[in-house]
């Protein structure tokens, strides 16, 4: 049984302690120095689930139907061979998303009745002064000279028509899980000006490689998580209910 030590036996070893006469550098066998040198590991004690764990099911499905048939839009509106593959699909806060534009490219504000919070479909810089060229009669075979500048607002409206094309197929994709109808508000250029959603709120972004003959670039479609969640919650029901039914049968057999 270890000695418990008395009140004087105490203070008599706090007084060595403080005229140096006992050395606390010391733990057992095992210097102090040692102990803190040893590596230590970070950990986020207040870390929580962000929006960069959301997810969808099966809206890579959705994704791959309108990337098919809006690159045949494409296709039949420039008698040119387009196409165009979901490249990257990612959740993530707006404000982080918004960093990653370079403000230079036409983007198309859209209306997605009856998910809240609508949509963004967004054309890279060279894909965008490059569709202006083709829809002025220009070639594809040649990629466009890209100007340091954001587009202007007269090419910005010879692109609307481009963009307003994919509203249909957005509907037609979407009609697996549920009806949308899809409408083009306004094209812009700088993203920083509209008030989308709050820079901190959830969204996901799911970028597209296109290619109409030589000409590449990329297009990605924005949609809030607030917009996407009563299509989460449907799913999630589903899966309760048919969950429920298989119970219900188990109690019976067991009951019988």
């Amino acid at each position: 049984m270890e000695k418990i030590l008395s009140k004087e036996e105490i203070a008599d070893l706090l007084s060595a302690v403080r005229q140096g006469d006992i050395d606390v550098e010391t733990v057992g066998s095992e210097p102090v120095s040692a102990v803190s040198e040893r590596p230590a590991k970070a950990c986020n004690l207040f870390r929580t689930v962000g929006p960069e764990n959301w997810k969808l099911k099966d809206y890579d499905l959705i994704l791959d139907s309108f990337a098919k048939n809006y690159a045949m839009s494409l296709s039949t509106r420039f008698q040119r061979a387009a196409h165009m593959k979901l490249e990257a699909l990612e959740s993530m806060v707006f404000d982080t998303f918004v960093q990653r534009l370079s403000g230079r490219g036409a983007i198309g504000v859209l209306q997605l009745e009856p998910l809240l919070g609508g949509g963004l479909l967004i054309f890279d810089e060279q894909l965008s002064f490059s569709l202006v060229e083709m829809v002025l009669g220009g070639n594809s075979d040649a990629k466009a000279l890209i100007p340091e500048r954001p587009l202007s607002a007269i090419e910005l409206n010879i692109l609307r028509d481009v963009i307003k094309s994919a509203c249909p197929e957005v509907n037609r994709s979407f009609e697996q899980i549920k009806k949308v109808n899809s409408e083009l508000v306004n094209v812009v250029s700088n993203l920083r000006l509209l008030d989308f959603v709050s820079p901190e709120s959830g969204v996901s972004a799911a970028r597209f490689q296109v290619a109409i003959e030589t000409l590449e670039g990329h297009i990605t479609l924005v949609i809030p998580h607030t917009a996407l969640e009563p299509l989460q919650k449907k799913q999630t029901s589903r899966i309760v209910s048919s969950s429920s039914l298989q119970s219900s049968k188990w109690q019976q057999l067991v009951c019988e």
